[in-house]
């Protein structure tokens, strides 16, 4: 017989348990979009930051959500200069940025909406970038380390589901 029954938060954590489980896969994604989060926020100009935040990489896609259709016309302009960043400093292999809008991200209501805004507002402190070149310096020391994360964190997730 197969063993399902319920387990505790804590026993899931286990060492053992943690190593081999889909709940570590899902916490090394999370820990990576909220990496590529902060350095996608210290492109983004000023006006961008506070609405708008990594939804997702995927299949070398990199997943915009933006809070309403005007910010993402604006997010618009800034994608081919976001994505030659990207492009040249951390992620090589992406292939595009899509853009999509969700209106319910930035409410109070929403459980999410305080990490996402903290998160902003920690990198608008920490990171204050003027030029590209500056940009690209910074960005270029987490390059092998995030790429290869995300590399491995892809080969997982697409052996798993097929």
């Amino acid at each position: 017989m197969c063993n399902n029954h319920p387990k505790t938060f804590s026993f899931l954590l286990q060492e053992n348990q943690f190593k081999e489980s889909k709940l570590k896969m899902i916490h090394e994604k999370a820990k990576l979009l909220i990496h590529l989060n902060e350095i996608v926020l210290n492109v983004l100009p000023k006006e961008l930051r506070s609405k708008c935040r990594v939804a997702n990489y995927r299949d070398f896609i990199l997943v915009l959500e933006v809070i309403n259709a005007s910010r993402k016309i604006r997010l618009r302009f800034e994608l081919p200069f976001l994505l030659k960043i990207l492009k040249n400093s951390i992620l090589p292999s992406l292939s595009s940025i899509h853009v999509i809008i969700n209106p319910t991200i930035f409410h109070s209501e929403n459980i999410y909406s305080n990490t996402y805004y903290s998160l902003s507002k920690r990198a608008e402190r920490t990171h204050i970038l003027n030029d590209t070149d500056k940009d690209s310096e910074i960005l270029i020391k987490d390059k092998n380390n995030l790429e290869i994360r995300l590399m491995k964190l892809n080969s997982l997730i697409n052996g798993k589901t097929k």
